[in-house]
């Protein structure tokens, strides 16, 4: 009843008033990748590029949701395919971030993504 003082609007972006817990998350990745990235001086199209010391991070849509989620102290679940060593190495990168794993073996080897 508006007005009699006994209901109180929920505030802004929640269901009650009350404080609620993060709810757990699961994130489905059909096309995971294991993202390289590395910096050089100079790329030359018809030479070789030098670069510095190579980051292996754990990439996808699904896969990245997770890690923000957990990062921020939530709890997420990461679903996603799995194949050969690249995907043994994109589990083994979620592990070490403390990203709860799921993941689904495929032939194949999981995709790798390159940035220079």
């Amino acid at each position: 009843m508006l007005g009699s003082g006994r209901f109180r609007p929920a505030a802004p972006g929640r269901c009650s008033g009350e404080e609620t817990a993060m709810t757990a998350v699961l994130t489905v990745t059909l096309n995971p990748a294991l993202d390289y990235s590395a910096e050089a001086e100079r790329v030359r199209p018809t030479q070789k590029t030098r670069t510095g010391p190579p980051r292996w991070d754990p990439g996808g849509g699904g896969i990245n949701a997770a890690r923000v989620v957990t990062t921020m102290g939530g709890s997420a679940a990461a679903l996603y395919l799995a194949g050969g060593e690249t995907g043994a190495m994109l589990t083994r990168l979620l592990n070490a971030e403390g990203v709860t794993c799921r993941p689904v073996p495929s032939a194949g080897l999981t995709r790798v993504s390159v940035a220079v």
